[in-house]
């Protein structure tokens, strides 16, 4: 390394996080920009986004090497991986060194493509003194516009349930001078849906003149279905396909708030299958497995669209009964699941099992409190009805100063 290499770093999400002296003074002599992304720091003559490109391709952990211009200099860039203690990619390293024009060979546009391409990226850059626009084959390649003359209208393929957020981003983003960010869906030429992470900024000149605006699209299909797949495994449980804990407490939360917000009310059923533990100890814990999927799916036929099933754990169900009107309605509603673990369910194939169900019940606002007070005042009275010999419901319509709640009546053996 000498004092003429210009060197620079970058976070994982390719903003540029430290430069060398030589770099502030060759690229930047009026100042670095707040927020400068990897690809700024080619961006005047850059005109299809190859900078940003080329740190997009070293995070997947490759290295980079190759001849440009800038600033009236011919440059040798070198790009490599940074890591972190555990060994994953947390940024680039980026140093560009002043060469005489060699045998490497500058950016061509096949390679441009190829390296789009595998990183499902493209970019464009309108020229605001002239109009004229650039768009780079991976854009062409994200839309699925196989004409590569073809000027390209981006906000015809927004989906139609993102674009208003598309265009409040882009409002926001001029309105504040430095670009937007956002992610959304675009429908491809062929009708298909990806979604993308799109972001745009303008570039001023010296005297704080917009002379060009820049933006990129960056295909994350991959990352939102492999988010989808962790939100659900944090919010659902794996045996029975029903909400766990978690994500029963956010949906009793946003019902009691409804509630407090309108004077209404919502229900909590709180529900143990009866002698569950035969099931397992007859005939094993896949078919008590498949039993505990099968109440699920009843439970589920006997609330509303708006209600919430949830799994706690073992043979423990919670409903949340939004809505609610009184107590009666939902010791009417209870009544209805009681009277469906009538029929028989079917399991390991060619099984009938019945088994019963204690139900415990809270009601707001007749029982105050927050939503684990409301669940665990139905956890209660289901024990009470476990006392009684199970296959009942008692329902709390009230509490004490101590916050025991006063049972309204048990309807036991069915």
């Amino acid at each position: 390394m000498t004092d003429r290499d210009l060197l620079w770093t970058t976070g994982p999400d390719l903003h540029v996080t430290s430069l060398s002296a030589r770099l502030r003074e060759v690229l930047f002599p009026d100042g670095v920009p707040a927020q400068l992304h990897a690809g700024g720091l080619w961006q005047d003559e850059d005109p299809f986004g190859m900078m940003a490109v080329a740190h997009q391709w070293v995070l997947d952990g490759d290295r980079m090497s190759f001849e440009t211009q800038r600033a009236g200099m011919h440059l040798r860039v070198e790009l490599e991986p940074l890591y972190d203690l555990t060994g994953a990619v947390a940024g680039v390293a980026g140093r560009a060194v002043p060469c005489q024009p060699g045998s490497t060979p500058e950016w061509q546009i096949e390679t441009l493509e190829e390296v789009e391409r595998v990183c499902g990226f493209g970019t464009w850059r309108t020229d605001l003194r002239t109009g004229r626009t650039f768009y780079s084959p991976g854009l062409y390649e994200i839309l699925g516009i196989e004409d590569r003359d073809r000027a390209i209208d981006i906000r015809s393929h927004d989906h139609a349930e993102d674009a208003e957020s598309v265009a409040l981003s882009i409002r926001c983003g001029e309105i504040a001078g430095d670009g937007y960010r956002c992610d959304h869906r675009v429908v491809r030429a062929d009708g298909t849906t990806r979604y993308v992470q799109e972001q745009s900024r303008i570039v001023y000149d010296e005297h704080g003149t917009a002379y060009a605006r820049v933006g990129s699209l960056l295909d994350i299909t991959d990352r939102k279905a492999v988010e989808a797949r962790l939100s659900h495994l944090a919010h659902y449980d794996p045996v029975s396909k029903l909400p766990n804990r978690t994500l029963l407490e956010q949906r009793l939360h946003a019902s009691l708030a409804k509630a407090q917000e309108n004077d209404g009310g919502c229900a909590v059923l709180f529900l143990d299958v009866d002698n569950f533990k035969r099931i397992n100890d007859t005939y094993g814990h896949a078919a008590g497995d498949e039993l505990l999927e099968a109440i699920g799916a009843r439970l589920m036929q006997h609330v509303r669209s708006s209600d919430t099933v949830a799994r706690l754990s073992g043979d423990e169900f919670v409903v949340v009964l939004d809505r609610v009107r009184s107590t009666a309605d939902a010791h009417q509603a209870a009544r209805k699941i009681l009277a469906s673990f009538e029929l028989p369910f079917s399991i390991a194939a060619t099984l009938d099992c019945r088994v019963g169900v204690s139900i415990g019940g809270a009601v707001f606002p007749e029982c105050k409190g927050s939503a684990r007070n409301l669940i665990a005042a139905a956890d209660r009275e289901m024990y009470a009805v476990k006392r009684n010999g199970g296959r009942g419901i008692k329902i709390a319509c009230a509490s004490s100063s101590s916050g025991d709640p006063i049972p309204l009546r048990i309807a036991a053996n069915g």
